[in-house]
């Protein structure tokens, strides 16, 4: 090649690099860091392009939430006279009417918000927030909610389960530090988070603008903060607050909590997590219950006390199950029973048994056929005897407990085993009727004078007033559809029973079911502490479960001179009564919250964990004694009751059912 040729091949000026030079592949070398680097020019260019993106982001971002980019809100707003810009400062004064006429609140422009970019685009924040996380909103208008949801924003943020924050989306254009000096907030003592989510002109927006305010500022709080749970004062603060809250969490999924009456009536929901406060709407309750026959008073009571509940919110469905021979007062009442509370309609579900009498395998069919959960983990059914009666603050006691043992992720691994919640505490054990007396509670001490509420887990059924979790409904359905399979009926070894006659037929096998998975129920021991009950069973209308009822009608007994003409005396059926059984009846509290009792205890609910267990005797065991206990009754039932003999292998244990207990024919399964 001639040496000019070889000069413009390397002749960089015009565009060649020497790496287009042939080389022998002796004189090949590795390449290095330096020969990946970009000219200098082209660098520079590079950092100035880096910049602009910066600035157009930033500017982006600044438009976005200062609404000149409304597009993500999804509301329109009119175009009305809005005032130039003053850099970032939050324009003074009001703004011009467009058709001259200045009434209190006109203005229907654009959306801008001047502080809200302040809180959410910083660093610390930026970089902290994920889609999964321990973070809780609370959000408020008017200026006395505000002041009403501060203490528990504070008392939540104290327990540090949550990351809380606080927003402000109202009209009221006083400085948040101003707000923080009026409620004497001391951020040492509760580190919140603040946000300023208030548009511009707020004191001169229509109600139409504050709403769309309000979803305009969610829809950027949500990209960035991604909390579990929005909580509102949904019945003291403003309707455009609360329409605006409540469609955004409908569109995203995320739980609204809209607290009704006194703020302080829920000082329980600082001590649930934010994995719990997500399910606040999804978890479901169902009420059963059961009517007697040919009676009518104890029902009567039980349904009154449901009406005077305090349910802050959706009240629970309710199924009444219908006796063959139905009492005419009976039917009389329920024709006026209005459901939910309140209001004027008749949203319940009545069932009537057609034939008279039933067997006893038929009997529990039949009670748990009437419910069957639509989502196991969310939908729960309340068992209620009759004869119960129902403090105006069971439900907030129940919301609480499911929200806490069910979807806590601090109780993720204890809750497995726990089957339900009662409300009641027995005077005696269903098994043999002998007096019980709840475990003598060493409550757990979180600090000073701090004590945990007093509850006790017991291996043992209840029919009185009981919840029971969807999921392991579910998995009793499957228990008993096992347990009366044709196949098994010759191969099962007759069982004496191990629950009183005075109890429906399907404890029995509840019971059963319980000891074979080791399950137990949560027992709250207030009677036995303070007085304070949640329910209590009236004895004076006893009726003994039709199913146990003798086919031959005993005789009247006869009533002596003093007891016909004593007017207090109270008549009762001995055919059916046995004094040793009675439940010792307890005034239940009429206070519509728990604010009394978490006084009491304000340590609240403790740790699953830290529970004594009581057998179905009512003997105290150790985690290991539940362990050695399940797997000797599994062992036997299998044999005497399962099908099964000693050379199966047990099945694989599948969620939501119980072929595992049982060893079926492959068309049953």
């Amino acid at each position: 090649m001639h040496l000019s040729r070889r000069i413009f091949l390397a002749d960089e000026e015009l565009g060649k690099k020497d790496d287009d030079h042939f080389r022998k592949p002796a004189q090949l070398r590795r390449p290095s860091l330096a020969s990946c680097r970009l000219p200098r020019r082209r660098r520079f260019f590079v950092i100035i392009g880096i910049i602009l993106c910066c600035l157009l982001l930033s500017h982006s971002l600044f438009r976005s939430l200062s609404g000149e980019n409304d597009d993500s809100t999804g509301d329109t707003v009119d175009n009305g006279f809005y005032p130039t810009r003053n850099g970032i400062m939050r324009p003074n004064g009001p703004p011009n009417a467009s058709n001259g006429k200045q009434s209190s609140h006109y203005f229907n422009g654009p959306i801008r918000f001047y502080s809200l970019a302040r809180s959410l685009y910083s660093v610390h924040g930026f970089m902290r927030y994920r889609r999964q996380n321990k973070l809780v909103l609370f959000a408020a208008a008017n200026l006395k909610c505000i002041s009403d949801l501060l203490p528990l924003a504070c008392e939540m943020s104290g327990h540090e389960l949550n990351q809380v924050h606080i927003a402000l989306m109202g009209r009221d254009e006083l400085s948040i530090e101003g707000i923080q000096e009026v409620n004497g907030y001391n951020e040492s003592e509760c580190p919140l988070i603040w946000h300023d989510a208030r548009p511009d002109y707020g004191p001169w927006s229509t109600d139409a603008r504050m709403e769309a305010s309000v979803k305009s500022g969610l829809v950027h709080m949500l990209k960035i903060l991604h909390p579990r749970a929005i909580i509102t004062h949904e019945s003291r603060d403003e309707p455009f607050l609360v329409r605006g809250v409540k469609t955004r969490a409908s569109q995203t999924g995320i739980a609204h909590i809209g607290l009704k009456g006194r703020a302080s009536s829920f000082k329980w929901i600082t001590k649930l997590d934010s994995r719990a406060l997500a399910a606040w709407n999804r978890a479901q309750i169902e009420i059963l219950v059961h009517a007697p026959p040919a009676s009518s008073g104890s029902l009567l009571r039980l349904l009154k006390s449901l009406q005077k509940a305090d349910y802050f919110g959706p009240a629970p469905g309710l199924t009444i199950e219908l006796p063959f021979d139905v009492d005419p007062a009976l039917t009389d009442f329920l024709g006026r029973f209005t459901w939910p509370p309140h209001t004027e309609g008749r949203q319940f579900t009545l069932r009537r048994r057609i034939t008279r009498n039933t067997a006893a395998e038929e009997a529990a069919i039949r009670s748990i056929d009437a419910f069957y959960p639509r989502k196991p983990w969310y939908s729960h059914v309340l068992v209620l005897s009759p004869h119960a009666e129902l403090a105006p603050s069971f439900y907030h006691f129940l919301k609480y407990s499911i929200l806490k043992y069910k979807y806590s992720i601090m109780e993720a691994r204890a809750a497995y085993q726990l089957l339900g919640i009662s409300l009641e505490l027995p005077s005696f054990k269903p098994t043999d009727g002998t007096e019980f007396s709840p475990p003598y509670m060493e409550t757990v001490s979180l600090a000073e004078h701090s004590h945990t509420l007093p509850v006790f887990l017991w291996q043992a059924p209840n029919s009185n007033a009981a919840l029971y979790f969807g999921d392991k409904w579910i998995e009793f359905h499957s228990f008993l559809s096992n347990r009366f399979a044709p196949s098994l009926k010759t191969k099962q070894t007759t069982r004496p029973k191990s629950v009183l006659n005075r109890y429906p037929s399907w404890m029995e096998y509840m019971l059963e079911f319980i000891r074979a998975r080791g399950y137990y129920l949560l027992y709250p021991a207030f009677a036995a502490e303070d007085g304070f009950s949640l329910a209590t069973v009236h004895n004076e209308l006893f009726q003994i479960p039709e199913e146990h009822a003798s086919t031959e009608e005993a005789e009247p007994p006869e009533l002596s001179q003093n007891e016909i003409h004593d007017p207090q005396a109270t008549l009762i059926d001995d055919s059916s009564y046995d004094p040793r059984f009675e439940s010792a009846e307890k005034a239940v509290s009429e206070s519509l919250s728990m604010s009394n009792l978490l006084s009491a205890f304000p340590g609240h609910l403790p740790r699953l964990s830290s529970l004594s267990i009581l057998s179905p005797s009512g003997a105290k065991n150790g985690p290991d004694d539940l362990i050695n206990s399940t797997e000797s009754y599994l062992k036997s039932f299998r044999l005497e009751v399962g099908g099964c003999d000693s050379e199966h292998d047990p099945p694989d244990l599948v969620p939501l059912s119980t072929n595992d207990l049982f060893c079926l024919e492959d068309d049953e399964k």
